[in-house]
């Protein structure tokens, strides 16, 4: 734990996807998923920072949700979901 004492251990998962086409103005949508650094690993799902990635709302790190609930809050997800949103006509995302 490189962190130690730190307790301002805020992060996030950030994911930015932008469309783009000859005649229209770039779009970009941005997903997000606030959590914190956990004080160790828990969870044996998921990859990378899934293990450290502590999401308070749901008392879980990443790789302690099934495939299907870090689906549902995903940064990717919420950034597709703006996406989507805007494809289907709402104009204000």
């Amino acid at each position: 734990n490189k962190l130690g004492n730190t307790t301002d251990r805020r992060a996030q998962f950030v994911c930015v996807i932008s469309m783009s086409g000859p005649d229209m103005e770039t779009k970009v949508f941005k997903g997000t998923v606030s959590g914190e650094i956990a004080d160790g690993k828990y969870g044996e799902n998921g990859f990378g920072y899934d293990p450290i990635f502590y999401v308070p709302k749901l008392d879980r790190t990443m790789a302690q949700l099934s495939k299907e609930q870090k689906g549902q809050i995903s940064h990717r997800r919420n950034a597709i979901n703006l996406l989507e949103a805007y494809l289907a006509g709402d104009q204000n995302v």
